[in-house]
């Protein structure tokens, strides 16, 4: 979906909004509905990086779905309550009952900022369904221009791409809690499928499977990467732990366009710290944080890069419970060989679209 479009059915569904111009001709479109980056733009005039619903390119449907219904599942990046096994999962046993509280998305968020940032605050209550428990929070999420960290490569590495990126800080506090509660922030990141994604690991680190077994032909594992067919047909997800992971991940992608595309999310994953996501079969099983997700096309055709915070720990300077996190997204397209240099460097892969 095009900028220009994009804002515009923004604006005819009444939703608030900010297009931020950054580094270059990159631009950014912020949405206080969910707290999501919605749009992502290398290009001014070239196609969204992320994955937005198909309904909003219809506007009958997107009131419909959006508006009438409170669909969430809006697209861009989110950021969800974790871990997921308490906040989403009612059930895990043979009929799993998953529920997304609208306290989590939509939420109730307001955003603000001064350009050429953006700020989402939200409070509100939500359920641990494990532990039997509520939880009240608070979400604080700016993001701000991060330049490109191949910019002093530009005379080796050429002009034949456009980029964008941004930095993204994220507070979340256990508002009145007198104990510690499992909570963490889950940012997730929803791409359009056909394409591969990619992590960085230390040595051959072989991912757990959280959903259905992932054979040879959608999973490649080797010395310092993986690599993970995301085609929107089939449910999977990978998991790695803290000491596995660099916190380095990526996607690339060809559209029907020709147009080449490579999103790198660079976590800063802290092995010494708590990382409370399990898989929901094995809820001992802890230090899960980056996360590649593949749908069934029930949902959307898409993929996701997800990664966790560390678990909430009390702050002495403010006697509460807080999660932080600290991440960057930087999004490149432009022609298949600039891509694929651009990977060879950030992510020490040879890209396969």
């Amino acid at each position: 979906m095009k900028r220009m479009e994009l804002i515009a059915c923004l604006e005819d569904l009444g939703w608030r909004h900010r297009a931020l111009a950054l580094d270059g001709d990159g631009w950014l479109v912020a949405l206080e509905r969910g707290g999501r980056v919605i749009g992502l733009y290398p290009d001014p005039d070239g196609p969204n990086m992320l994955w937005t619903h198909p309904a909003l390119s219809d506007r009958a449907a997107a009131r419909r779905r959006f508006v009438e219904e409170q669909g969430w599942n809006l697209g861009g990046e989110r950021v969800w309550l974790g871990p997921e096994l308490e906040y989403c999962v009612v059930s895990a046993g043979e009929q799993v009952e998953y529920v997304v509280q609208r306290s989590i998305d939509p939420g109730a968020y307001r955003l603000s900022g001064t350009e050429p940032s953006a700020t989402w605050q939200q409070e509100g209550e939500a359920r641990l369904y494990r532990s039997e428990e509520t939880a009240r929070f608070r979400l604080t999420r700016t993001v701000r221009p991060s330049a490109d960290p191949l910019r002093l490569c530009r005379a080796r590495l050429g002009s034949a791409y456009s980029y964008v990126g941004y930095a993204s800080e994220i507070e979340l506090s256990a508002v009145g809690a007198e104990r510690e509660l499992p909570l963490s922030s889950w940012s997730i990141v929803q791409v359009p499928a056909g394409g591969c994604a990619y992590a960085s690991t230390y040595g051959r680190a072989r991912p757990t499977d959280l959903f259905a077994p992932t054979g040879p032909e959608r999973l490649s594992v080797d010395d310092g990467s993986i690599r993970f067919v995301l085609d929107g047909q089939s449910a999977h997800k990978l998991s790695l732990r803290s000491s596995q992971t660099t916190g380095r991940f990526g996607y690339c992608r060809a559209d029907e366009g020709g147009l080449y595309s490579l999103i790198v999310r660079q976590a800063f994953i802290d092995p010494s710290s708590d990382y409370l996501d399990t898989p929901w079969l094995a809820p001992d099983d802890r230090g899960h944080c980056v996360q590649l997700y593949n749908d069934d096309g029930r949902l959307g055709a898409f993929g996701e890069l997800e990664h966790h915070a560390p678990a909430a720990r009390r702050e002495a300077a403010t006697g509460l419970y807080t999660s932080r996190d600290r991440s960057q997204l930087w999004c490149y397209s432009g022609t298949r060989r600039a891509i694929s240099d651009i990977g060879r460097e950030l992510l020490g892969v040879e890209l396969l679209y």
